[in-house]
């Protein structure tokens, strides 16, 4: 997938990142005592930043709802 930089320098950069990392993060979160279902959480950062994957997926990867 690909996240936009910030833009501090002007013009947003578009960065690839590897699914994988995404996947190690997830598993990383669920081994160290991630969310329990049926864990509900709220969604709290922007879409735009990349946070806000390891709060969606991380919730429904783990049988929780997301709000």
């Amino acid at each position: 997938y690909t996240l936009f930089t910030s833009g501090s320098t002007g013009v947003p950069k578009g960065v690839q990142v590897p699914d994988e990392t995404l996947c190690n993060l997830l598993t990383w979160q669920r081994a160290e005592g991630g969310l329990a279902a049926p864990a509900v959480t709220q969604q709290f950062s922007m879409l735009s930043f990349d946070v806000s994957f390891q709060e969606i997926f991380g919730t429904l990867c783990s049988g929780g709802l997301l709000r």
